[in-house]
């Protein structure tokens, strides 16, 4: 179970990028994208069939992401999130947020044995400040059923 430790630790980067933006506006990591960039983050979108997103440059991967990029958070297929980590990793990145969806049991079991900070099974918009909307309601339930990280 993540912790909240690593939940502030994530939360602490200010310089992130965003695996799994999408040319559909309703797709989750352009929600994220679009959340994030609005709380206070700089957020670099990451998708190898995008050149640019929102007006910015579109990462085509993360070793072409622009150096000072200390955190990744990766809303993608699961099938890519364990090659996402490890290319991080290999850039110097060791924070990762795995949005629900994108976990894979590769992922899961390389991050027991790795030295980065990764998130799994959890929101990251539950606990990106200020929490809004469905997403404060979610943390209220999950406080209230003691499933909220210690």
């Amino acid at each position: 179970m993540t912790s909240i430790q690593s939940i502030n630790r994530f939360l602490e980067q200010k310089t992130l990028a965003v695996a799994g933006v999408s040319r559909k506006e309703t797709k989750f990591g352009n929600i994220l994208f679009k959340e994030l960039t609005g709380k206070g983050f700089t957020v670099y979108p990451v998708n190898p069939a995008m050149e640019t997103y929102k007006g910015k440059v579109c990462y085509p991967n993360v070793t072409t992401l622009p150096e000072g990029v200390t955190g990744l958070v990766i809303v993608t297929s699961p099938s890519q999130t364990l090659k996402l980590i490890k290319e991080g990793e290999a850039r110097g990145i060791r924070d990762f947020w795995v949005q629900q969806g994108a976990e894979s049991r590769q992922a899961m079991d390389h991050a027991v044995q790795s030295q980065s900070n990764i998130i799994f099974k959890e929101c990251l918009m539950m606990f990106a400040p200020p929490v809004r909307s469905i997403h404060g309601f979610h943390r209220f339930f999950k406080k209230l059923f003691g499933k909220f990280p210690g």
